[in-house]
């Protein structure tokens, strides 16, 4: 419940704008390939897994949702699973579920 409260109160305080989208993005699959590398030929390796906190608008860096979504395909070379949540009044559901396909 303290985690959540924290959480929540983080979301809060983050002002708007700042979003570097494929950044984060980038970086998440980065590691997530890496970590899916290490594990490569165990017999029961943890899924590496992305779940994606944002409105969905960058506002910093790339903004074509097009070039945003091949890139993060050409990344995800482990076919890492991206699960997004949504967050903000102005939230672009229809790019994030895009990325979660």
């Amino acid at each position: 419940a303290d985690n959540i409260e924290l959480a929540s109160k983080y979301l809060q305080d983050t002002e708007l704008g700042g979003s570097f989208l494929i950044g984060g993005l980038k970086a998440g699959l980065v590691l997530a390939n890496v970590g899916a590398d290490q594990w490569e030929g165990e017999s029961n390796p943890p899924v590496p897994t992305i779940v994606f906190l944002s409105a969905g608008i960058s506002t910093t860096g790339e903004f074509n949702e097009t070039v945003i979504l091949d890139q993060v395909k050409s990344l995800n070379s482990n076919q890492v699973p991206i699960y997004s949540l949504a967050y903000g009044y102005y939230a672009d559901y229809e790019f994030l579920h895009k990325l979660s396909l």
